[in-house]
């Protein structure tokens, strides 16, 4: 798909990303193949749906607690919007980055011993 892809682009001097018929057929039918396989199994969706509310808690906890977004790792560019700094921030996170994150600022701590 990749070669498709660069092949097609630079047969039109590269001014467009495109890939031929043929690819986009084949990646339509992929993704269809997929929704209907994988996606849609039930146990597969239900943990979207879990994973979807992680994702959501967290988007909302930090953008409520901006002060809080440096200290867990996320940066904040001069002149960009919170919520902007805010999913770009989850959307780099490793799915064990961010079931970690979420254990941590969510769920209750056993007491540390001293």
């Amino acid at each position: 798909m990749v070669s498709d892809i660069i092949t097609e682009s630079l047969a039109v001097g590269g001014a467009q990303v495109r890939m031929s018929t043929a690819a986009a057929e084949a990646v339509i039918e992929l993704r269809d193949w997929l929704y209907e396989n994988v996606y849609r199994v039930p146990t597969v969706h239900d943990d979207f749906e879990k994973a979807s509310r992680i994702l959501r808690e967290l988007f909302a906890f930090f953008v409520e607690r901006p002060g809080v977004l440096a200290e867990n790792g996320g940066r904040r560019r001069p002149g960009e919007a919170l919520e902007i700094s805010v999913a770009d921030f989850i959307a780099g996170m490793t799915d064990r980055f961010a079931m970690n994150l979420y254990q941590r600022l969510f769920l209750p701590q056993p007491w540390k011993i001293f």
